[in-house]
C-alpha cells in the first residue's frame, strides 16, 4: 500500500497526536488534594448517571478512570470472602491496591461505598495525598460525599 505526500502527512500528524497523547499520561502529575480531586458538578452529574445499579458500576468506574486518568478499578463481590477476611469485620468492602480492586461482602453495594473505595485508589495511583491510614478513610468518607452532593444525588 502506498501513500502520496498528503496521506502521509495526515498519517503522521495523527501519530503526532496519539504520541502526545501518551506523553501526557506518562508525565509525572502533582498529586491532589481531596477538594481538588473533586470534579466540577457537570462531571459529576455525569459520572452519576452512568451509575445506575449493580450492573453498571462497571461504566461508572470506566468513566471515572477516564477523568482521573488511572488504570479501572474493579469491583468484585468476594461471595466466598476470599480476600475480605483481611478487611476489619464490620467492613462492607475494602481496596486492595495489588489488584487494582474492591471487594465487597454484599453483592450490592451502595453509591457511596463505591465512592469510598475509589478513594483508596487513586491514593493508591498517586493521584491523591492523604496523611495516614486514619486520615485516609475520614477523607475517601468525604470524597464520596462531596461527588454525590455535588452530582445532586444528596
Amino acid at each position: 500500500m502506498s501513500l502520496n505526500r498528503s496521506q502521509l502527512g495526515k498519517r503522521l500528524a495523527h501519530i503526532e497526536r496519539e504520541l502526545a497523547e501518551i506523553k501526557q499520561w506518562l508525565a509525572p502529575k502533582r498529586m491532589l488534594s481531596l477538594y481538588e480531586a473533586i470534579p466540577p458538578e457537570s462531571v459529576c452529574r455525569d459520572l452519576l448517571s452512568k451509575m445506575r445499579g449493580i450492573s453498571s458500576y462497571d461504566g461508572f468506574l470506566a468513566a471515572l478512570s477516564d477523568y482521573y486518568r488511572v488504570l479501572p478499578m474493579k469491583l468484585i463481590w468476594d461471595k466466598h470472602d476470599t480476600w475480605m477476611p483481611q478487611a476489619k469485620a464490620k467492613s462492607v468492602a475494602a481496596y486492595f491496591s495489588e489488584q487494582n480492586a474492591a471487594y465487597t461482602r454484599k453483592a450490592t453495594v451502595d453509591r457511596e461505598t463505591v465512592l469510598h473505595e475509589y478513594f483508596h485508589h487513586l491514593v493508591a495511583h498517586n493521584v491523591v495525598a492523604v496523611g495516614g491510614k486514619k486520615d485516609e478513610e475520614k477523607a475517601a468518607d468525604k470524597f464520596a460525599a462531596l461527588i454525590l452532593e455535588r452530582g445532586g444525588q444528596r
